[in-house]
């Protein structure tokens, strides 16, 4: 089956008015002139579109009536295992087949229908209709009250789909701590963090950082010592998540030792995350000797994992060029300047290369013809056009003991990390196929 288009204006104007006359049943409105009108504005659209798009909405219309109909169930013993139709179903969800996904739920026997519900959110979530999830997961929500994952979906469904209301929601759940469920102050503080990444307003990012840094804290003591205790074997990888967000709202408040020790804690969780690596490294590089042999480590240690980014390769190449391994150091560039990263920053390799290059006493021309396709890379490198006429004018002796040559950025730096992963693709990554 194929995917419904979504862009289509006549599955759209359906979809509409299918939502608003659920909204109009669930408000006991049965057989207004409402309903009617609603009913008799799907006709025409209707006959426009293609037989899955059909489908689907004849799907989710079955499935709004359980929303309707099921308003509680009874509270079993244990969860069954899932049935075949269950785990086709969520075979199908994690190959991005979500109308498949959905109409296997559909012949699924399996209990309770909070589940049926949460899952049938998860697909439509996908599927960019929040509004429709939305509906399943406080279905969901409703028939189990006790979990509180249920309501952390819910939440992030309600701020897709309606974002003004959702950004009073965040407000609301980040300034009546330590009020709230664990799950949701973590939800509400994964989409202020990742509001910040667009921001550019550094007196409201300094003060959002310190809010959400307080909402980790208190979910945290929740979690560890309220009523519903989460156990880190049980739960992960949100511990990892919320130490490496608390990390990273650290490091940008300059609370260096609480970012390093988040750091830690979150590499320990979650050993084979390369960003984490790459993260600790670009904190510790440069502070004293042991902290930067322990950055170099933790950059070797995500090219061993096999990162995609550019910057540990920079990173370990500085490093080489401090040491004068000029060798190894263009290996280094050779392989970091086929990675992902800025104009800049490939840029300063080459200009590291053009340095190694100088200090081995390569000859003249292939110095100056690297310095000048560091900045043929990056023209706005002024500092590349300042150090070849430090070489053309033999001033340094040798170039890679001037700190001026090798002074890195560190606000480039910070640019070039690797931006930390959703909660929700967090989850998926550990929890592909969950039944």
């Amino acid at each position: 089956m194929n995917e419904t288009t979504q862009g289509n204006l006549s599955y759209r104007k359906v979809l509409d008015e299918l939502l608003r006359m659920h909204e109009l049943s669930v408000a006991g409105e049965h057989e207004t002139d409402e309903i009617k009108k609603s009913r008799d504005a799907i006709d025409e659209p209707y006959s426009d579109m293609s037989a899955d798009e059909r489908e689907a909405i004849e799907g989710l219309s079955t499935d709004l009536l359980d929303v309707e109909n099921i308003t509680s169930e009874p509270v079993l013993d244990y969860i069954p295992p899932g049935d075949e139709a269950m785990v086709k179903a969520l075979q199908a969800q994690r190959s991005c087949r979500y109308d498949d996904a959905l109409k296997l739920l559909r012949e699924s026997k399996s209990k309770p229908a909070s589940r049926l519900s949460f899952f049938r959110g998860r697909n439509w979530i996908e599927k960019r209709e929040p509004r429709v999830a939305l509906l399943f997961f406080n279905h969901a929500a409703n028939l189990d009250a006790e979990n509180d994952d249920y309501k952390a979906e819910a939440f992030d469904a309600l701020v897709r789909a309606y974002p003004e209301r959702g950004q009073k929601e965040i407000t609301r759940v980040l300034t009546e701590l330590p009020k709230g469920a664990p799950a949701v102050i973590i939800k509400a503080c994964d989409i202020a963090f990742n509001s910040t990444l667009r921001n550019r307003d550094e007196g409201n990012l300094r003060s959002l950082h310190e809010v959400i840094v307080r909402a980790l804290h208190a979910a945290l003591v929740e979690m560890q010592e309220g009523p519903k205790k989460k156990l880190i074997s049980e739960t992960q990888p949100v511990y990892s998540y919320v130490y490496s967000m608390l990390a990273s709202c650290c490091r940008y408040l300059d609370m260096l030792d609480p970012a390093y020790f988040y750091y830690t804690f979150a590499i320990g969780l979650d050993p084979l995350s390369d960003a984490l690596l790459i993260a600790r490294g670009a904190l510790m590089y440069g502070r004293t000797q042991v902290a930067t042999e322990s950055a170099v480590e933790d950059f070797r240690r995500a090219l061993r994992i096999g990162t995609s980014m550019a910057i540990p390769f920079y990173y370990i190449a500085h490093y080489l060029l401090h040491s004068q391994n000029f060798e190894t150091c263009m290996k280094v560039i050779e392989d970091g300047l086929q990675k992902q990263g800025s104009k800049q920053l490939k840029s300063e390799m080459l200009e590291f290369k053009a340095i190694a290059f100088a200090a081995m006493n390569r000859p003249p021309e292939l110095v100056r013809q690297t310095f000048k396709e560091a900045t043929l890379v990056d023209q706005t490198n002024k500092r590349a056009l300042s150090n070849l006429a430090i070489y053309e004018k033999g001033m340094a002796v040798p170039p890679t003991r001037d700190l001026y040559v090798l002074k890195i950025d560190p606000a480039m730096a910070r640019r070039e990390l690797p931006p930390p992963r959703t909660l929700r693709e967090v989850n998926t990554a550990h929890h592909p196929v969950a039944v």
